[in-house]
């Protein structure tokens, strides 16, 4: 037995992807679920693939690249950041929450350029800015989709009062970033407690006195900006890709319904409790969308060409990275 399987961690995040989708398999109708799969458009769900899932990672390649730049002056090729990002979905994917994307993320750039600390920075401080992107997204979207959302008894007055406290944090964080100092002290306990932990295991120390200065790019509000504002774009993009995959199971939603649920789904993914999210990404298709009135069977298909969509994308990377392992076996020899 590894040692990984010897942590009761694990059996928990076995356990609840089994519980969940024999839950899941109870409640719905296994008939009209071939149904809706015999019916999926390919045309459309392949559209899907390409925008909600391919073309979002040459851009976010790109705002790796960008923020290396502009922060720190690292001029690093595109083609080369693109293969890496992909390299890093794989790597990640099967990590609870998608950890090992950050770690390859920073490793593979340390081992070609010594900038570990620079790009532990930024792909940390990335990280942080596109979670307040996908909350905004999330609060903007909320009041125009409220209505037609289906809640449970008594339980709207609850996701106001959850929704009115997410406009006081974010205002919080906009005073913050206003008076400069301390949002400057705030993400050195955020983003600076995450790179050091990084840090210790790639074996680069980074000292305390070392965080505000790599964190500086950060507190301009230029940088700030570019950060959402590409973020935003980015997930613009992914959402209706979003929205042609529930069209290619017979589902149609407003748009706003996508920007709402989608970026909403990026939180509940990041939450350890599961291998490749297996069982969650189901039970999160169904709950989310049933809000909507899309039923289980419709919805349950919807995720299964979700998860076809994301083995195929993080299957580019694992092509990638055998290709690349493959090539450093050869040339030694060659």
């Amino acid at each position: 037995m590894t040692a990984a399987a010897k942590h009761p961690l694990f059996w928990v995040r076995v356990a609840i992807p089994v519980g969940l989708l024999a839950y899941i398999f109870s409640r719905v109708d296994i008939p009209d679920l071939l149904e809706a799969l015999r019916h999926v458009d390919l045309p459309l769900a392949l559209l899907s693939l390409l925008i909600g899932y391919l073309v979002p990672v040459p851009l976010c390649a790109w705002r790796w690249r960008t923020l290396m730049r502009q922060g720190y002056g690292v001029e690093m090729p595109l083609g080369f950041l693109v293969k890496h990002f992909w390299i890093g979905m794989f790597v990640g994917y099967l990590l609870p929450g998608g950890a090992g994307t950050d770690v390859y993320r920073i490793a593979c750039l340390s081992r070609h350029r010594g900038r570990v600390k620079e790009n532990a920075a930024v792909v940390v401080g990335e990280k942080l800015f596109v979670l307040l992107a996908n909350a905004l997204l999330v609060m903007l979207a909320y009041p125009w989709i409220a209505s037609s959302a289906t809640l449970p008894e008594g339980f709207d007055r609850l996701v106001w009062l959850v929704y009115a406290l997410g406009w006081l944090g974010l205002g919080l964080l906009v005073l913050l970033t206003l008076l400069r100092r301390p949002v400057g002290d705030w993400l050195e306990r955020v983003i600076g407690h995450r790179v050091m932990a990084i840090g210790r295991r790639l074996n680069v120390q980074t000292g305390e006195g070392e965080i505000r200065s790599l964190l500086r790019p950060f507190t301009r509000w230029r940088n700030q900006a570019l950060i959402f504002l590409w973020t935003v774009g980015i997930q613009l993009i992914a959402c209706y890709g979003g929205r042609l995959m529930l069209l290619a199971v017979g589902v149609d939603l407003p748009l706003m319904v996508h920007i709402f649920v989608w970026n909403l789904m990026i939180f509940v993914f990041l939450l350890p409790i599961s291998f490749g999210t297996l069982g969650v990404r189901e039970a999160t298709f169904i709950a989310f969308f049933g809000m909507f009135g899309v039923a289980r069977e419709p919805a349950l298909a919807a995720s299964f060409v979700g998860l076809a969509s994301m083995l195929i994308t993080v299957g580019v990377g694992g092509i990638l990275w055998a290709a690349a392992e493959l090539k450093k076996r050869v040339e030694p020899s060659a």
